[in-house]
């Protein structure tokens, strides 16, 4: 739950967003990151931009796609 999130952020806001979720999470880190609002291009140019940071797992599913979380 993210309290005050707001889905309107720009791609930096984002990323930060993004990195400040990684620190918290120590050493364990994120697992998966899901892009699932927005525009084609905008979320693949956010997927290259967490890509080129390492972060693990990054997917922009299809409509209607199903993930399995564990």
């Amino acid at each position: 739950m993210f309290d005050g999130f707001s889905a309107h952020a720009d791609q930096a806001g984002l990323i930060d967003f993004a990195e400040s979720v990684r620190k918290r999470q120590g050493s364990g880190g994120l697992r998966r990151t899901f892009l699932v609002h927005g525009e084609s291009a905008a979320r693949s140019a956010l997927a290259l931009q967490l890509v080129t940071r390492r972060f693990a797992g990054v997917t922009s599913p299809a409509q209607g796609e199903h993930f399995q979380l564990t």
